[in-house]
Order: C-alpha cells, then sequence, then structure tokens
C-alpha cells in the first residue's frame, strides 16, 4: 500500500482509540494479505496505539486470486493466480515478531473465523467482487457500534468488482452506515448501527 492509504489506515486506528471501550478486546482483521505488508502495517499500530487484548487476523489464499472468484471478464484486468508470488510460510515468519497475529491461508469463503467475535476494524484488499461481497455481508454482522471498514479498491477503475461488491451490500444491507469516498480509491464504512 501507498503512503497515503496507509495514513487513512492510521486516520481510521485514531478514531477507533477515541471512542472504544478500554478494557474490552480489540479484534482486526485483514483480508487479502498478499506479502504482509498491511498486516505489518496494522500490527505495528497496535502495538503503537499500545492496544491491550488485541488480536489480528490476516486471511489469505497466498496463491494469488481463486478461479472460482474470477468470473470471465468482469474482473477488468484480474486473472486466476493473480498475485501468486508469496507463500503462507513467509508470511508467516514475516508476521511472527507479533503474537496477537493469527495468519490463515484459504478463500475468506471457506476460512472459519469464530462468530462471537466482535470486530473493531476490517481492512478488505482482495481487488475482486467475491470475496469483497463475502466479507461485507459476513463480517459486518460482526462489527461493532462505531466500528470501521476500509475497501481499499472502491475506486480503482482496474477493480470493478470491488466498487460493484460495496454498492450490492449497501442497498441490501438493514445495518446503518456511513459511506466515505476517499481521494485515495479507497473507501470507509463507519458502523453507525
Amino acid at each position: 500500500l501507498y503512503y497515503d492509504r496507509l495514513h487513512t489506515i492510521y486516520q481510521a486506528f485514531q478514531n477507533l482509540m477515541r471512542n472504544r471501550d478500554a478494557n474490552k478486546p480489540f479484534h482486526a482483521m485483514e483480508i487479502g494479505v498478499y506479502r504482509g505488508g498491511g498486516s505489518h502495517y496494522l500490527a505495528r499500530l497496535i502495538q503503537a496505539f499500545n492496544i491491550p487484548q488485541a488480536q489480528l487476523f490476516c486471511v489469505d489464499t497466498f496463491e494469488g486470486h481463486s478461479e472460482i472468484d474470477i468470473p470471465s471478464g468482469n474482473e477488468g484486468p484480474h486473472e486466476a493466480k493473480q498475485f501468486n508470488q508469496t507463500t503462507y510460510e513467509e508470511v508467516c515468519e514475516y508476521l511472527s515478531p507479533f503474537p496477537f497475529v493469527e495468519v490463515l491461508k484459504g478463500r475468506i469463503q471457506e476460512v472459519t473465523i469464530p462468530k462471537d467475535i466482535e470486530f473493531d476494524f476490517l481492512h478488505l484488499d482482495v481487488d475482486i467482487y467475491a470475496p469483497t461481497y463475502y466479507s461485507l455481508h459476513n463480517f459486518s454482522k460482526q462489527l461493532v457500534q462505531g466500528g470501521i471498514m476500509i475497501i481499499d479498491d472502491y475506486n480503482f477503475l482496474t477493480c470493478p468488482g470491488a466498487k460493484s461488491a460495496v454498492d450490492q451490500f449497501l442497498e441490501e444491507t438493514e445495518r446503518t452506515f456511513i459511506k466515505l469516498e476517499c481521494q485515495t480509491g479507497q473507501c470507509c464504512l463507519f458502523n453507525l448501527r
């Protein structure tokens, strides 16, 4: 991620810290980890803000886009196996200094995330429709009031599926979100419940 997009994440954390109950556990998840740079940044933020009882889930196939999630012609330039220049083992090693990080391998649709966890922060960086829509639809239900979701690729012309997924989700959900489109191409969703 470029510095401007990292700064959006930093500002989200700043706002979360202002409003959260410090006695409650803090849960965050990044979906679309690739080589682990974004996850490393999130882990460093958790340390910098000195957040106790933190847990960060980092989910990726570590094999690139799954063929199941790439319908022909619907995802711009994205293809199956794109972003496969990484391995689960390398990312686990890279994130090993952070004991509160759990790296999970697989399509987000197939990875088991405990249903009783309440997330404060979600970062979706998967570029394409199917995993973006699935993540929004499923994990928004576990987002605390005041929680923030950042969708990295919302206004990128190369990622039309991400925008479609967000727009469809917002039309369908019964929850109340404030949507902020950033000049960085990201989209922030603030959960008002």
